[in-house]
């Protein structure tokens, strides 16, 4: 425990970044890749909904992946390693075309997305609050 420790930070937003939140986002990343990739004829169309469902379902352990990637540093391989064996029969279509660097980027953005609507919605309210107060030195 630190001596900040629960001062700084906010619970709802540290769910949204937080280790499970990411693999989850990686992972609906490479389903709606392997999506497109089928809407457009790259893969088929069966193998990208088996890869879609699985990488919906999947929900790996973040201490696991974490482990898995110490040596490269790039969670997303060891997540892609995951996808794959579970993919089974469909692991050649697994993050076809992509780079481990999408997948991080692509997720982060995803994050960081659901992250800003929460504060944009927050910064309504508050301002929503402050229409009805009395200006500084007014009081």
């Amino acid at each position: 425990m630190t001596l900040t420790e629960g001062m700084f930070g906010d619970p709802e937003i540290a769910g949204i970044m937080g280790p499970a939140a990411r693999l989850a986002a990686m992972l609906e990343t490479e389903a709606v890749l392997a999506e497109v990739e089928a809407g457009l004829g790259i893969i088929p169309g069966p193998a990208a909904a088996r890869i879609a469902a699985v990488a919906r379902g999947l929900r790996p352990d973040p201490t696991a992946i974490a482990a898995a990637a110490a040596g490269t540093g790039i969670a997303a391989q060891a997540l892609v390693a995951a996808l794959k064996a579970a993919a089974g029969a469909n692991e050649g279509f697994v993050h076809y075309g992509a780079t481990s660097q999408d997948i991080e980027d692509t997720a982060l953005v995803l994050q960081l997305g659901r992250a800003l609507a929460v504060l944009e919605t927050r910064l309504e309210a508050l301002a929503a609050r402050c229409l009805t107060s009395a200006p500084m030195g007014q009081i």
